[in-house]
Formats: C-alpha cells, sequence, structure tokens
C-alpha cells in the first residue's frame, strides 16, 4: 500500500510538471504572436501616418476620399489584424457620402 501511494504521488507530481510547462510554453507562443503583432501594428501605423494620401484632408475631401479609400483596402489586404476596424471604418466613409 505505501509502494502504491509512493507511485501514485510520483506519477501525480511527474504530471502536474508536464502540465505546467506546457502551458508556460502555450502562454510564450502567445507572448511571441502578440510581440510581432503589434510590431506589425506600429509598422503599418507609420506607414499610414507617412503616406500622403491618407491625410485628413484627403479622406473628408469629397473627390479624392475614393483614392484614400483605395489605399486603405490595400492596407487591409497586407495586414489581417486591422480588418475589422478598416471595414468599420469604410462603412462608416461610405455611409458619409
Amino acid at each position: 500500500m505505501i509502494m502504491s501511494a509512493i507511485i501514485y504521488y510520483n506519477s501525480v507530481s511527474s504530471l502536474r510538471q508536464e502540465i505546467e510547462q506546457s502551458n508556460l510554453n502555450k502562454l510564450e507562443q502567445v507572448e511571441k504572436i502578440t510581440a510581432e503583432r503589434m510590431k506589425e501594428l506600429e509598422t503599418l501605423a507609420a506607414r499610414i501616418s507617412y503616406d500622403p494620401r491618407l491625410t485628413p484632408y484627403m479622406i473628408s475631401h469629397d473627390y479624392y476620399s475614393g483614392e484614400a479609400i483605395d489605399e486603405l483596402k490595400k492596407y487591409k489586404a497586407n495586414s489581417s489584424i486591422i480588418e475589422l476596424k478598416l471595414d468599420y471604418y469604410l462603412h462608416s466613409v461610405n455611409l458619409a457620402e
């Protein structure tokens, strides 16, 4: 009976360690992916802010807003992260027209 208790304790302890290590590995993977996405967003934000076709004037102007929308759609095609935000913005711009 004592032998069974020792084996049980060792098995439970070993299983607990494996589960903890697996969870830590998953968390590290999520951290890495999140850091990469944040870096991608920072790069994308910098590119958008320097794009002359996406100035507040170009976006709000009746004639040039179509060009600005087309440019935003190009950014949308290159980044899956901004898809929902951009869809909302493009929808609100189209309603304003």
